[in-house]
């Protein structure tokens, strides 16, 4: 039974940590469009000034975010199955949306939550296992936890014995609109015909 408790952990946390975050972020309740299965925050959410580095160690802020669409997954490199799932389904997901034209404009941004291991370095070459030009985000743990406690992220490592660790977080799919406001939140498991069709709604309602 204890080797199943982290599994529990991060099933829970993709599970209910994933609403209960959504429920805290739109406040009086979201105003979702029509069809969409996504929890969609109408108008968006403004995100908290944050300041880390990506795989080039270049700076990543919230500039970074304004003048595209951004899907935002939180991971690690070494994660056995949830990210590398979640990253492949995010690969689908822009192949379908490439079919329409609607992969213009769209930056995908993988921010580890364990900066001890994931150095830029291998954070390029993970994310470029998934998609040529998705952008690796890391920096200082104090740092990445402005941005994880202001979205609602929740990380917890634990220990794994022989002085190995893993980290239980949440699954969803962050999307961030043009605007660098938090504009929708896809929880865990990811369908990637659903998301792709959820995002075509939520550009055109955005752009009027």
């Amino acid at each position: 039974m204890k080797h199943w408790m982290p599994w529990i952990l991060v099933a829970l946390i993709a599970l209910s940590g994933g609403a209960l975050s959504a429920a805290w972020l739109s406040g009086s309740g979201p105003s979702e469009p029509p069809e969409t299965e996504a929890t969609w925050l109408d108008g968006g959410r403004v995100i908290t000034d944050f300041d880390l580095i990506d795989q080039d160690e270049t700076r990543f802020d919230n500039e970074r975010l304004q003048g595209q669409w951004t899907f935002m997954f939180f991971g690690f490199t070494y994660c056995p199955d949830i990210c590398p799932m979640s990253l492949a389904a995010m690969n689908h997901i822009e192949s379908l949306l490439a079919e329409t034209g609607d992969n213009e404009d769209l930056q995908v941004v993988f921010v580890s939550v364990d900066p001890e291991r994931d150095t830029p370095e291998r954070l390029a070459e993970y994310v470029s296992w998934f998609g040529e030009d998705y952008l690796g985000v890391t920096g200082e743990m104090e740092r990445i936890e402005v941005l994880t406690r202001d979205l609602g992220i929740v990380h917890a490592r634990h220990d794994t014995g022989d002085g190995d660790y893993q980290i239980d977080h949440s699954a969803q799919f962050l999307l961030i609109n043009p605007d660098g406001h938090l504009q929708a939140i896809f929880r865990y498991p990811h369908e990637p015909e659903s998301i792709a069709s959820d995002f075509r709604q939520m550009r055109a309602y955005h752009e009027g």
